[in-house]
């Protein structure tokens, strides 16, 4: 009985992962830059401009660091919002990671 159920329970994991899978996939890559930067009380103002090659719509998240130091030590992560199929979205966010003071910076975002 109890081996019954743990692979029900295996099979209906193995199948939400493919599906899982299956929605994400033909969004991005996500090539991106940093269109603008500009000092806020709080942090930084970028703008962002994020293009999806894929053939789906998707969303992704961008890592933001400072051009002269792309450790993993200081960086900012920003959520796109969806951004249709073929199409370039640009989009702001305030980034307090990065101090206050306006830099090169550069963008990577992560395909699903």
């Amino acid at each position: 009985m109890h081996g019954t159920v743990f692979g029900v329970v295996a099979i209906a994991i193995v199948v939400g992962l493919v599906l899982a899978r299956l929605s994400l996939s033909g969004s991005g890559p996500f090539p991106a830059t940093v269109s603008e930067i500009s000092p806020t009380a709080d942090g930084l103002a970028v703008t962002l401009t994020v293009t999806n090659e894929g053939s789906q719509t998707g969303q992704t998240t961008c890592r933001v660091v400072d051009a002269a130091d792309r450790g993993v030590s200081n960086s900012a992560f920003v959520l796109s919002p969806r951004i249709d199929a073929g199409q370039a979205l640009s989009f702001s966010a305030v980034i307090t990671e990065l101090g206050t003071e306006p830099r090169e910076l550069a963008v990577t975002c992560r395909t699903p």
